[in-house]
């Protein structure tokens, strides 16, 4: 306690306190009438727990000072221009402190000021903009508490489809296989933020070379906002029917990946193969 807030004949101050916490859909308040007796400093670590509906959670802290042969007197514990009050504990914004507390950040956001002390945040009556000089006319106390909560953040979720395939001759340089599409399919069962999603191309077969994707990665897809993506490569100087596929995966998770199969052929060129037969032909003939 910073202000003498009970008179000289009542002995120590028997405090009480108010939270109330905005859960996105309704203020909800708890109240400790007892938390403690004939005790200006006192030290207790009391929980309250609240369901949220929203990511964000205003908070407000009053205090105030029980009194058997008078009225309850109101502390000042915000630093928002103003001061409590002896015998009336009506609410008034300069002595009770209004703050936020983000879910996704896990962090404290100020409205009036506070000051971090150990693992504690603090709020007074002495604070600025107040920077109170009377803390007996005030009623100026000081108060430490913390905020935490149990929601964790959603993880991405990737997901692809689509198959390349293609028919090029031997040798041609960036051929267009096709393109697949990458989604983000990951929830938050809350609905308080949106999971994030990176990720990059992993591993593509060992035949052709050249590669070439666009995009070849992506950072913070959002859920249904998909990537498509364009594939090249070079074909192989090799007639063949080539197969494998394309690993994609999230670059923060690689256990969270998908592929994408791939065939792509590379026939004999059909003039040489004609003039082959051709000359096979004249040949037989001229031993007939």
């Amino acid at each position: 306690m910073l202000g003498e807030i009970e008179s000289f004949l009542e002995g120590d101050a028997d405090w009480s306190y108010r939270i109330q916490v905005y859960d996105g859909q309704n203020w909800i308040e708890e109240i400790n009438d007892e938390y403690s007796d004939n005790e200006d400093d006192h030290t207790q670590d009391v929980s309250h727990t609240f369901n949220m509906f929203s990511s964000s959670a205003e908070i407000t802290i009053k205090v105030w000072d029980r009194d058997f042969w008078t009225e309850e007197d109101l502390a000042d514990v915000s630093g928002y221009v103003g001061g409590g009050a002896d015998n009336d504990i009506t609410d008034r914004r300069g002595a009770i402190y209004h703050g936020t507390y983000n879910l996704i950040t896990n962090q404290i956001e100020p409205i009036d000021t506070i000051i971090t002390e150990g693992a504690y945040a603090t709020t007074s009556g002495t604070y600025a903009p107040d920077n109170s000089q009377n803390s007996n006319e005030e009623n100026d106390a000081k108060v430490w508490f913390t905020v935490s909560d149990t929601y964790e953040l959603p993880d991405p979720d990737l997901a692809v489809t689509g198959s390349l395939s293609g028919s090029a001759k031997m040798g041609t340089t960036q051929f267009h296989l096709g393109y697949f599409t990458v989604y983000n399919i990951g929830v938050d069962p809350y609905g308080f933020s949106e999971p994030l999603l990176d990720w990059e191309i992993a591993t593509t077969p060992s035949w052709g070379t050249n590669w070439r994707f666009d995009p070849e990665s992506d950072n913070d897809l959002p859920p249904g906002q998909p990537t498509t993506v364009n594939v090249y490569v070079d074909v192989p100087n090799q007639q063949q029917t080539y197969t494998g596929d394309i690993k994609i995966w999230n670059a923060e998770n690689h256990a969270d990946y998908a592929t994408v199969p791939i065939t792509l052929t590379a026939p004999m060129d059909q003039v040489v193969g004609s003039l082959h037969v051709l000359r096979h032909l004249l040949h037989r003939l001229f031993f007939f």
